[in-house]
């Protein structure tokens, strides 16, 4: 259904494309994971389960960054604009990083998990040409709506962000980022990403139960005596 779906609304790209995107997302791994339910017994990375960080190029100098770009911890999560769970999670690692950022730097990684949320996405790369990447996200972060957000809705949040709006809106319409977020999500597989949000410390990942701020931060603090 995904497939079909997503072949009906791909008619501005080139065919290649929409072919990659066809086998990206009809990818039975991209799932959306749900958080903690309850404040875990202890603190802990998921057994076993480490990111292929060092192979791929999820992380460039050149990325927004958020934290202290010279810190030596690197944190990486992988989201989706459109998982209610990532929605939910955001706030906690922007609490994280009021705590931790001179310390810690964090480069959140776009993980497409649908069809629709690759517009969302190239709005995210688009407004980081102009500095506004992570203002970009924290705007979508704010509100989630059922199938994404449309073109209006997007270029009123580059409004909003102090962006012109329309060579913003006519780059989406052209799907001029489209092979870059494509591109993301080819990162993301390789590295052994299979849900979202997924947050990595350093190689290792986090729990599911672990994803609190204080879990988080106890990570952090364990990476970093490890490190002196």
């Amino acid at each position: 259904m995904l497939a079909r779906s997503l072949s009906s609304r791909c008619a501005f790209s080139a065919l290649a494309l929409c072919f990659a995107a066809l086998l990206f997302f009809d990818a039975p791994a991209a799932r959306a994971q749900a958080g903690p339910a309850d404040a875990p017994e202890s603190c802990q990375f998921a057994s076993e389960k480490r990111l292929d960080l060092d192979s791929s190029t999820l992380v460039g100098s050149g990325d927004p960054v958020l934290g202290n770009p010279e810190a030596d911890l690197t944190l990486v999560e992988f989201f989706d604009p459109n998982c209610a769970h990532c929605a939910r999670f955001h706030p906690v690692m922007k609490e994280v990083m009021r705590k931790y950022g001179d310390r810690a730097k964090l480069y959140m990684h776009p993980f497409p998990l649908w069809e629709y949320s690759l517009p969302q996405i190239q709005a995210m790369l688009l407004a980081g040409e102009q500095g506004k990447y992570y203002d970009m996200i924290d705007a979508q972060m704010q509100t989630l709506y059922r199938d994404g957000m449309s073109r209006a809705r997007l270029g009123a949040l580059a409004d909003s962000l102090g962006m012109a709006r329309a060579p913003f809106v006519q780059a989406l319409r052209e799907g001029r980022k489209a092979k870059a977020v494509l591109a993301l999500h080819r990162q993301g597989r390789r590295a052994g990403v299979e849900s979202t949000p997924t947050l990595a410390i350093g190689k290792r990942v986090v729990a599911p139960v672990s994803r609190t701020v204080g879990c988080i931060g106890q990570l952090i603090e364990e990476e970093l005596a490890g490190r002196e």
